[in-house]
Protein backbone atom coordinates (compact mmCIF):
# COMPACT_ATOMS: atom_id res chain seq x y z
CA UNK A 1 0.00 0.00 0.00
CA UNK A 2 2.66 2.62 1.10
CA UNK A 3 4.65 1.46 -1.74
CA UNK A 4 1.71 2.21 -4.62
CA UNK A 5 1.34 5.46 -3.02
CA UNK A 6 4.71 6.14 -3.30
CA UNK A 7 5.11 6.60 0.39
CA UNK A 8 9.10 4.77 0.66
CA UNK A 9 9.97 6.46 3.40
CA UNK A 10 6.74 5.20 5.70
CA UNK A 11 6.97 2.01 3.64
CA UNK A 12 10.67 1.85 5.22
CA UNK A 13 10.09 2.72 8.50
CA UNK A 14 6.90 0.52 8.58
CA UNK A 15 8.94 -2.77 7.53
CA UNK A 16 12.01 -1.95 9.41
CA UNK A 17 9.64 -2.26 12.95
CA UNK A 18 7.26 -5.26 11.84
CA UNK A 19 8.80 -6.92 8.54
CA UNK A 20 12.48 -7.04 8.51
CA UNK A 21 12.78 -9.16 5.82
CA UNK A 22 11.11 -6.65 3.23
CA UNK A 23 13.28 -3.73 3.90
CA UNK A 24 15.94 -4.90 1.39
CA UNK A 25 13.57 -5.25 -1.24
CA UNK A 26 11.80 -1.95 -0.31
CA UNK A 27 14.82 0.02 -0.15
CA UNK A 28 16.24 -1.39 -3.59
CA UNK A 29 13.10 0.05 -4.75
CA UNK A 30 13.32 3.32 -3.06
CA UNK A 31 16.99 3.55 -4.29
CA UNK A 32 16.32 3.62 -8.32
CA UNK A 33 13.54 4.84 -10.35
CA UNK A 34 11.82 8.45 -11.06
CA UNK A 35 10.98 7.68 -6.84
CA UNK A 36 14.42 8.69 -5.95
CA UNK A 37 14.36 11.93 -7.76
CA UNK A 38 11.92 13.53 -5.83
CA UNK A 39 12.95 12.51 -1.76
CA UNK A 40 13.87 14.72 0.63
CA UNK A 41 17.22 14.53 1.67
CA UNK A 42 16.11 12.83 5.07
CA UNK A 43 14.84 9.91 2.95
CA UNK A 44 18.11 10.03 0.95
CA UNK A 45 19.70 9.75 4.25
CA UNK A 46 17.78 7.11 5.91
CA UNK A 47 18.13 4.90 2.89
CA UNK A 48 21.56 5.31 2.66
CA UNK A 49 21.62 4.15 6.56
CA UNK A 50 19.36 1.09 5.95
CA UNK A 51 22.23 -0.04 2.99
CA UNK A 52 25.22 0.59 5.92
CA UNK A 53 23.40 -1.02 7.91
CA UNK A 54 22.80 -4.32 5.99
CA UNK A 55 26.33 -4.21 5.01
CA UNK A 56 25.29 -3.24 1.14
CA UNK A 57 28.00 -0.58 0.92
CA UNK A 58 28.54 0.46 -2.36
CA UNK A 59 24.81 1.25 -2.24
CA UNK A 60 24.88 3.17 0.82
CA UNK A 61 27.81 5.15 -1.01
CA UNK A 62 25.66 5.87 -3.82
CA UNK A 63 22.79 7.26 -1.67
CA UNK A 64 25.33 9.25 0.43
CA UNK A 65 26.87 10.70 -2.48
CA UNK A 66 23.49 11.80 -3.37
CA UNK A 67 23.67 14.42 -0.21
CA UNK A 68 24.93 17.69 -2.09
CA UNK A 69 25.71 20.55 -0.48
CA UNK A 70 22.12 22.22 -0.13
CA UNK A 71 20.60 19.65 1.62
CA UNK A 72 22.06 20.32 5.22
CA UNK A 73 24.02 22.27 7.49
CA UNK A 74 27.95 22.22 6.94
CA UNK A 75 28.47 19.97 10.00
CA UNK A 76 26.14 17.61 9.21
CA UNK A 77 27.41 17.34 5.73
CA UNK A 78 30.87 16.98 6.85
CA UNK A 79 29.72 14.14 8.90
CA UNK A 80 27.46 12.22 6.68
CA UNK A 81 30.78 12.55 3.93
CA UNK A 82 33.49 11.91 6.19
CA UNK A 83 31.26 8.73 7.17
CA UNK A 84 30.86 7.78 3.09
CA UNK A 85 34.47 8.24 2.69
CA UNK A 86 35.26 5.72 5.42
CA UNK A 87 32.73 2.95 4.25
CA UNK A 88 34.80 3.79 0.76
CA UNK A 89 37.89 3.13 2.46
CA UNK A 90 37.28 0.47 5.17
CA UNK A 91 35.50 -1.81 2.77
CA UNK A 92 35.08 -0.21 -1.32
CA UNK A 93 38.31 0.49 -1.93
CA UNK A 94 37.92 0.35 -5.74
CA UNK A 95 35.89 3.52 -5.18
CA UNK A 96 38.58 5.61 -3.17
CA UNK A 97 39.43 8.18 -5.33
CA UNK A 98 36.74 8.55 -7.53
CA UNK A 99 34.53 8.97 -3.83
CA UNK A 100 37.39 11.19 -2.67
CA UNK A 101 37.42 13.74 -5.45
CA UNK A 102 33.99 14.09 -5.10
CA UNK A 103 34.00 14.70 -1.57
CA UNK A 104 36.56 16.78 -1.36
CA UNK A 105 35.16 19.11 -4.00
CA UNK A 106 31.97 19.35 -1.81
CA UNK A 107 34.01 19.58 1.28
CA UNK A 108 35.73 22.74 0.10
CA UNK A 109 32.73 24.48 -1.20
CA UNK A 110 31.35 24.33 2.62
CA UNK A 111 34.86 25.96 3.93
CA UNK A 112 35.53 22.68 5.60
CA UNK A 113 39.15 22.42 4.37
CA UNK A 114 40.21 20.58 7.47
CA UNK A 115 38.41 17.30 6.35
CA UNK A 116 39.12 18.14 2.96
CA UNK A 117 42.59 18.34 3.09
CA UNK A 118 42.45 14.67 4.97
CA UNK A 119 40.41 12.81 2.93
CA UNK A 120 42.67 13.92 -0.06
CA UNK A 121 46.01 13.23 1.96
CA UNK A 122 44.66 9.86 2.75
CA UNK A 123 44.63 8.73 -1.37
CA UNK A 124 47.46 10.91 -1.95
CA UNK A 125 46.48 13.58 -3.45
CA UNK A 126 49.18 15.93 -1.56
CA UNK A 127 48.52 19.14 -4.14
CA UNK A 128 44.99 19.54 -3.42
CA UNK A 129 45.69 18.65 0.44
CA UNK A 130 48.44 21.00 0.87
CA UNK A 131 46.24 23.53 -0.99
CA UNK A 132 43.28 22.55 1.20
CA UNK A 133 45.35 22.99 4.46
CA UNK A 134 46.68 26.22 3.47
CA UNK A 135 42.81 27.57 3.00
CA UNK A 136 42.36 26.60 6.79
CA UNK A 137 46.18 27.74 7.71
CA UNK A 138 47.10 24.67 8.99
CA UNK A 139 51.23 24.88 7.60
CA UNK A 140 52.57 22.23 9.92
CA UNK A 141 49.94 19.96 8.28
CA UNK A 142 51.20 21.19 4.66
CA UNK A 143 54.29 21.23 5.43
CA UNK A 144 54.02 17.04 6.52
CA UNK A 145 52.45 17.04 3.36
CA UNK A 146 54.88 18.20 1.30
CA UNK A 147 57.58 15.86 2.68
CA UNK A 148 55.54 12.82 1.09
CA UNK A 149 55.79 13.87 -2.18
CA UNK A 150 57.95 12.91 -4.75
CA UNK A 151 60.20 13.72 -7.00
CA UNK A 152 62.20 16.48 -4.52
CA UNK A 153 61.88 19.15 -6.82
CA UNK A 154 58.54 18.56 -6.72
CA UNK A 155 58.72 18.65 -3.17
CA UNK A 156 60.76 21.45 -2.96
CA UNK A 157 58.69 23.70 -5.17
CA UNK A 158 55.34 22.70 -2.81
CA UNK A 159 57.38 23.61 0.53
CA UNK A 160 57.76 27.42 -1.18
CA UNK A 161 54.78 27.63 -2.02
CA UNK A 162 53.51 26.83 1.48
CA UNK A 163 55.83 29.48 2.51
CA UNK A 164 55.09 32.12 0.75
CA UNK A 165 51.21 31.64 1.35
CA UNK A 166 52.26 31.61 5.32
CA UNK A 167 54.59 34.42 5.13
CA UNK A 168 51.68 36.80 2.79
CA UNK A 169 49.13 35.58 5.74
CA UNK A 170 51.27 36.89 8.44
CA UNK A 171 52.20 39.68 6.37
CA UNK A 172 48.60 40.43 5.88
CA UNK A 173 47.43 39.91 9.90
CA UNK A 174 50.38 42.32 10.91
CA UNK A 175 52.10 39.53 12.35
CA UNK A 176 56.00 40.39 11.27
CA UNK A 177 57.58 39.29 14.85
CA UNK A 178 56.56 35.65 13.71
CA UNK A 179 58.12 36.17 10.33
CA UNK A 180 61.60 36.86 12.38
CA UNK A 181 60.90 33.98 14.37
CA UNK A 182 60.66 31.41 11.62
CA UNK A 183 64.33 32.64 10.42
CA UNK A 184 62.87 35.24 7.58
CA UNK A 185 64.71 38.33 8.57
CA UNK A 186 62.69 40.25 5.62
CA UNK A 187 60.39 40.81 8.30
CA UNK A 188 62.39 43.49 10.31
CA UNK A 189 62.55 45.60 7.39
CA UNK A 190 58.52 45.78 6.89
CA UNK A 191 59.01 46.92 10.73
CA UNK A 192 61.80 49.61 9.54
CA UNK A 193 59.65 50.33 6.96
CA UNK A 194 56.49 51.17 9.26
CA UNK A 195 58.78 52.80 11.85
CA UNK A 196 58.20 50.28 14.21
CA UNK A 197 61.96 50.77 15.44
CA UNK A 198 61.47 49.78 19.02
CA UNK A 199 59.65 46.09 18.03
CA UNK A 200 62.45 46.17 14.82
CA UNK A 201 65.23 45.90 17.62
CA UNK A 202 64.09 43.94 20.23
CA UNK A 203 63.34 41.30 17.67
CA UNK A 204 66.98 42.25 16.35
CA UNK A 205 68.28 41.59 19.49
CA UNK A 206 67.15 38.27 19.88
Amino acid sequence: MYQEARMYGEALRVANKHAPHLVHQINENYSRGPQAQNQSPDEILNSAKMWEESRDYHKAIDRYLEITETMFGPDHLEEIWNNCFNLAMNYCKDRVQDVVLQLGGRMLKISKFDSAAEIYEAVGYFEKAIDAYIQCQKWDRAFECAQQVRPAEMQSMLVNKIQEQKKATLIQGGKFNKIVESGDMSGLEMLSQRGQWEECLSLADK
